[in-house]
């Protein structure tokens, strides 16, 4: 199974191979976290309600946001824009 995801990787350039490797340790923080965050909400004895409101949350901004972000990326291109979200997500999310 490593030898296939080798081979699959050494199909991109050493750039794109970075990002995906970025994309996947966002993801899983971003999941250990949501998931420590879940619990300690439970834990702090809010409702179940509450937390499934919570969570909704960042979903219905992604929605909200995705055509102003659309027309931004048609604006400064494709690359720039993922660079600034890249860049500026950490930020964003203190």
């Amino acid at each position: 199974m490593i030898q296939r995801a080798q081979s699959f990787a050494s199909l991109f350039q050493r750039n794109a191979r970075l990002y995906l490797l970025n994309s996947i340790l966002v993801g899983l923080s971003f999941s250990v976290f949501a998931l420590l965050f879940n619990l300690y909400i439970l834990a702090r004895g809010y409702p179940k309600d509450f937390l499934g409101l919570l969570s909704a949350l960042p979903s219905a901004v992604a929605l909200l946001a995705a055509v102003p972000m659309g027309l931004l990326s048609d604006r400064v291109g494709r690359r720039q824009a993922m660079l600034w979200g890249t860049l500026r997500r950490p930020r964003l999310t203190q």
